[in-house]
């Protein structure tokens, strides 16, 4: 590959989100470099995908290639309550047509480092200019970014000019690091650790129920923001985890593995039931996830993107979805500004704001389902069914975000009432009785 000295875009970080922008740019005839440092990410665990990611595989003509690999389809999600005797709630996997009807759909879970290393190997055999290493630092001419420099794998020092610099680093936010976007605010009382390994999946389930396929997601809620998942990733292999609060894992003062068995053992019976070996294939991973927001991240020159701008709780496993979203607006936004031969600096501010609006109804939602889990779980059963599908779809940009408006405002309602504060005692037992009605 011969590397120029400049391009359009470049984009800082091979996972899903910087490979989406790569991919959407090649359909508009613009060749992007894209900068990463690690040939594929190192670290295994699953990933339960939305219904959304692989419709939008299909807008690329990636679906069959990806369909190839045999991953376990998964037909939905299910919770399961600290009420161990509470029948779960069953989240179907449904995709909206271009006339907005909610229909049945299908899903995946996937092992991260196979779908990164098949989006970026599709992204580099479309055309994407790719080359191994670090970025060092953004580069300025007259105050607005106009490139970045960068440190091979192989020890060169480049210096890259660009139209659009797009920084897709994920939870290293390069450019907020680097003061140009806006920095890293952390919320008190949100950060988590996931402990979590791969381990044989042994069960052998033979149904054509939608609800006991083997391929769906489990989620197992013990307390607010202590809860651990269950994605099928192979036929034989299993992404199992545990998320915490850092007290919690302070106090428990255990080597990983046996943390992590602890937890799985006593964490929900239904858990223990369908992984009664505990055969690991992979080591214990622990990682550390902050919930944090980055108020400035679009500019003229360049483009925050996903976890290099915003990091949400990911109880919802809306990562790819969300980052599958951004990058389509990102794109969009891109070639507008060039169409306007690069003068409308406005376009990044609406595009900022556009973003904002999806990724505050997503942290509603988010909020919503941890403080009144009785409420959304009756809601997600009666009225409000398909928004519930919506919501684990990762609808949440444009008219989309109409749909889960419910959360916003339900949220707000519910605070304004002061109901938290009567219920707080009751937020994970049976309660909420005598509200759910007034609300039906």
């Amino acid at each position: 590959m011969e590397l120029k000295q400049n391009y359009d875009v470049v984009i800082i970080g091979g996972g899903p989100a910087g490979v989406a922008c790569a991919l959407l740019l090649l359909r508009q005839n613009i060749v992007p470099l894209i900068v990463e440092k690690q040939s594929y990410p190192c670290i295994p665990m699953g990933e339960s995908l939305s219904s959304e990611v692989l419709k939008f595989l299909s807008e690329l003509d990636l679906l069959d290639a990806f369909k190839a690999l045999d991953f376990p389809a998964k037909y939905g999600v299910k919770l399961f309550s600290p009420a161990k005797t509470e029948e779960p709630l069953w989240v179907q996997c449904r995709q909206r047509t271009p006339e907005g009807e909610s229909v049945l759909a299908e899903s995946c879970s996937v092992d991260r480092r196979e779908f990164h290393r098949f989006m970026l190997d599709a992204a580099i055999s479309r055309g994407a200019q790719y080359i191994k290493g670090a970025a060092l630092a953004p580069l300025f001419d007259q105050n607005r970014v106009c490139g970045v420099k960068i440190k091979t794998n192989r020890g060169e020092i480049l210096s890259i000019s660009s139209q659009i610099l797009l920084d897709a680093s994920g939870h290293a936010t390069f450019l907020s690091q680097h003061k140009v976007a806006g920095r890293r605010i952390i919320p008190m009382n949100k950060a988590q650790i996931a402990i979590s390994s791969m381990f044989k999946d042994s069960r052998e389930i033979k149904t054509e129920q939608r609800s006991q396929m083997p391929g769906n997601t489990l989620l197992f809620i013990k307390d607010k923001r202590y809860w651990s998942w269950f994605i099928p990733v192979t036929h034989d292999w299993v992404s199992v985890g545990v998320v915490m609060q850092p007290e919690q894992f302070k106090v428990k003062n255990m080597p990983v593995n046996q943390l992590l068995n602890t937890e799985i053992r006593s964490f929900h019976p239904e858990l223990s039931q369908i992984l009664p070996n505990l055969d690991y294939q992979s080591p214990v991973q622990v990682t550390t996830n902050f919930t944090y927001s980055i108020d400035t991240f679009a500019g003229p020159g360049w483009i925050c993107l996903a976890d290099a701008h915003r990091f949400i709780d990911p109880v919802f496993s809306l990562g790819i979805s969300m980052a599958f979203s951004e990058s389509k607006l990102a794109v969009q936004c891109i070639t507008q500004w060039m169409e306007s031969e690069c003068t409308d600096d406005s376009i990044f501010f609406r595009y900022q704001d556009q973003i904002n609006k999806g990724q505050n109804a997503h942290s509603n939602a988010v909020e919503f389902f941890w403080e009144f889990p009785q409420l959304f779980k009756h809601f997600a059963e009666n009225k409000f069914r398909l928004e519930v599908s919506d919501l684990f779809a990762g609808r949440f940009y444009g008219k989309q975000n109409l749909s889960n408006s419910l959360f916003v405002k339900m949220h707000d309602k519910l605070y304004n009432n002061q109901i938290k504060a009567s219920s707080a005692n009751n937020a994970y037992g049976i309660g909420y009785e005598k509200d759910i009605q007034s609300r039906d």
